[in-house]
């Protein structure tokens, strides 16, 4: 699918011809071979296109069910991601959706590192969050831990504490200008 909109891929009539199919045919979860994106980019075109066109996308996944019941071979035809019904990008059965700082004092002296570390380090990242959601509650923490350490050393160098972690929504904050709260998936933060 080079540089084509999605949406005209969608609604083509040669959405199925073998090799340039508008979905990986092995994993939905994957982008197709034609994609020339990355998996983020897939990710966040494909769950757009759902969340603007979900009758069209329907009709597009009973056609791809269709196509894998006449095939043998297992295959994976459940997308993992979708979008909320403020259009935020999620993974399907995760709650732990945004990375909470949490300061002793206010955050807003935060907000450059922040940004730096979102944009330049990776260590908030799309795939780094999808590293996250394959662990296990004691790996988790753990993997908690050693984040809040290396950020420590990468962006937040004082003497300052902060605690580190992953919230469903903005509830735990107390509002007091003291938590920034990460969404990994959807790169942004906001300060509460």
């Amino acid at each position: 699918m080079t540089k084509i909109n999605i949406e005209e891929w969608f609604f083509s009539s040669k959405r199925w011809e073998k090799e340039h199919e508008c979905l990986n045919m092995e994993n939905i979860n994957e982008k197709p071979c034609t994609y020339e994106g990355g998996l983020e980019d897939w990710i966040k075109e494909l769950t757009t296109f759902i969340f603007l066109y979900p009758k069209e996308w329907n009709r597009i996944l009973s056609e791809y069910k269709a196509i894998h019941s006449k095939q043998k071979q297992k295959k994976c035809d459940r997308l993992d991601f979708y979008r909320d019904d403020e259009g935020y990008l999620r993974k399907v059965g995760e709650k732990d959706n945004l990375l909470r700082f949490h300061f002793q004092s206010d955050c807003f002296t935060y907000k450059n590192q922040i940004a730096y570390i979102m944009e330049e380090t990776k260590i908030l990242s799309f795939d780094e969050y999808l590293k996250y959601c394959r662990l296990n509650g004691k790996e988790r923490t753990l993997y908690l831990q050693r984040l809040k350490d290396k950020l420590s050393k990468e962006g937040f160098q004082t003497q300052e504490a902060f605690q580190i972690s992953f919230e469903t929504d903005y509830d735990s904050s107390d509002f007091n200008n003291r938590d920034i709260y990460v969404d990994m998936l959807n790169h942004t933060y906001i300060f509460l």
